[in-house]
């Protein structure tokens, strides 16, 4: 049979998504013949056989029930982001002190909301004890495992298990005082740092209260310590628990975005949505669809950001900074099916994050 033959003749995979994605749309097959015929895809026979085939498909049926239940998820997004702009500052995060542990739970942790605790670190003597200095002074023998060499990788969160480095906390605490500003050296949450035993002392420095937190054997293996030069950066991402990110020594600046703004689930990678820049100030960059609404909260010592789960946020450091993320709440706080940027991709058999 010739090539040319019209029996031979059919659409390319490429048009034929593009049918079915107009008749989702609610365009007739007559229409969609006559733009195919026009742009010249193929003859009219063609194109008349191929969308009428597509039109009458039962797979297309099963696409038009998938395509109307996300109808309806968008619709509830939509909801929530407009209730959600509807209130009394819609562009600030709220400050606090006096907030109780049942009204931190109920209107915050239930409302998915971010806030910042002004006090709630305020007697805890880490708040007075851990500098750079200490740490050194006090556990300088102990091993720590830290990240190097971030600055030569495009992907240095990601990949951080390919920049670990083990040295002995005195030695990490000279490379920092010695960098200055830099990016290429942190010690992040996946160091474990403080499910290290002999480092099992700072937590007598943490008071956070049985009204906060549950048991201090929850706390241990819920908890995280950042430690790192000034300029140290962590890029946008969310995590699949709430969060109190408690800053205990120097300054951070958070940029948060509410998942339910539009678009931005679609562009998760993993946990991550990448921007091109990737450190640049996330307020109207030019990598987010426009009009995202940005929240931005400098971070001092003595306070606490609940970084509620789902909450796309970077963090970056504006002097040799020392933080504490605690996730040991007194209700579950194990999102582990909230992936939505491993939708369609193959998701990790477990948490290597």
């Amino acid at each position: 049979m010739p090539t040319d033959s019209p029996d031979a003749l059919a659409l390319s995979d490429d048009w034929r998504v593009w049918v079915v994605d107009n008749l989702l749309r609610g365009l007739t097959p007559a229409a969609l013949i006559e733009t195919l015929v026009a742009r010249g895809a193929v003859p009219e026979a063609i194109a008349r056989r191929e969308v009428e085939a597509i039109a009458s498909s039962p797979a297309l049926v099963a696409c038009k029930r998938m395509s109307e239940r996300l109808e309806r998820f968008e619709l509830l997004r939509r909801l929530h982001h407009e209730l959600w702009t509807t209130r009394a500052a819609p562009d600030e995060i709220e400050r606090r002190a006096g907030v109780s542990a049942e009204e931190l739970l109920e209107r915050y942790f239930v409302g998915n909301m971010p806030v910042v605790l002004t006090d709630i670190t305020r007697d805890w003597p880490a708040l007075a004890r851990w500098t750079p200095e200490y740490l050194a002074e006090r556990f300088g023998d102990s091993e720590v495992e830290v990240v190097r060499g971030r600055e030569g990788d495009p992907f240095y969160d990601q990949r951080y298990a390919k920049h670990v480095t083990r040295m002995t906390l005195r030695a990490y605490v000279a490379l920092v005082r010695a960098l200055g500003e830099s990016n290429d050296l942190y010690m992040i949450a996946r160091n474990h740092t403080m499910q290290r035993g002999e480092l099992s002392p700072l937590l007598d420095d943490i008071a956070p209260g049985d009204d906060v937190l549950v048991d201090r054997d929850k706390l241990r293996a819920n908890c995280s310590l950042w430690f790192g030069p000034a300029g140290t950066f962590t890029p946008l991402h969310h995590d699949a628990t709430n969060n109190l990110f408690c800053q205990i020594y120097g300054r951070k600046r958070v940029e948060l975005i509410s998942p339910l703004e539009p678009g931005l689930l679609d562009r998760l990678q993993g946990f991550y949505l990448n921007l091109d820049p990737p450190d640049a100030p996330l307020a109207g960059h030019p990598s987010l669809p426009e009009g995202t609404r940005v929240y931005t909260v400098e971070l001092a010592p003595g306070d606490a950001l609940f970084i509620p789960v789902g909450w796309l946020h970077q963090v970056r450091a504006l002097d040799v900074s020392i933080t504490l993320s605690m996730l040991a709440f007194p209700r579950p706080n194990a999102y582990r099916w909230y992936r939505p940027g491993f939708v369609g991709i193959d998701a990790p058999s477990k948490d290597k994050r």
